[in-house]
Order: structure tokens, then C-alpha cells, then sequence
């Protein structure tokens, strides 16, 4: 989970009740987020990334699908993106673990 900022309660107030976000303060969270963290790897996430990628490497070679280094640049990219949208400046390995299950589901 995350917790709610301060500063950006105010796009909260008039929360729908069915929950869900208008397009203008969808946009407005990004904007906030991607101008705010910049997100570093914790140990335990870079860890699960390198193994994930490691196990696709190996298994890639018996399907013959190249897994490359941009393999896991895209691992990294897509955790670092989880979470900024968790308001987090470390990549936990739970954001990782989002990440290693979307990038499994879309295989």
C-alpha cells in the first residue's frame, strides 16, 4: 500500500464514490509523481530482478526467444515506474514482484 501525501490531498476532496479517478486528476497524480522520485533499487528488489531475469535466460535458451540486457533494463524501468506511482523514492521488492508477475501474465 501507500499512504496519501499532503500535498496532494487537495485532488482527493471530490473523490467519486464509485472511486474512480477523472482523466485531469489521473494526470495531475503522474506529473506530481514523475517530477518528485526518482526511485533507486533496494538490494532485496535488484536481487529478485536479477534472478527473474537469470530463470528467463535460461528458459529462453530451450524456447530459442532471445532475452536480452533490455530484458531486464524493461524489469528495472517498470519497477522504478511502480514505485513512483506508490509515492516511494526506493524500489521495494514488492514493486518488483508487481513487475516479475505483470511481466509473466503478458508472456
Amino acid at each position: 500500500g501507500y499512504d496519501r501525501p499532503m500535498e496532494i490531498e487537495s485532488l482527493f476532496d471530490d473523490d467519486n464514490v464509485d472511486g474512480h479517478w477523472s482523466m485531469e486528476k489521473l494526470r495531475a497524480y503522474i506529473a506530481i509523481v514523475r517530477e518528485k522520485f526518482h526511485p533507486d533499487l533496494s538490494p532485496e528488489a535488484s536481487r529478485l530482478l536479477e534472478n527473474h531475469y537469470s530463470f528467463c535466460r535460461k528458459v529462453s535458451g530451450e524456447n530459442k526467444l532471445p532475452i536480452t540486457v533490455r530484458f531486464l533494463e524493461s524489469l528495472i524501468r517498470l519497477s522504478q515506474a511502480h514505485a513512483r506511482l506508490m509515492y516511494r523514492n526506493t524500489v521495494t521488492v514488492h514493486d518488483a514482484a508487481a513487475v516479475v508477475l505483470l511481466m509473466e501474465c503478458s508472456a
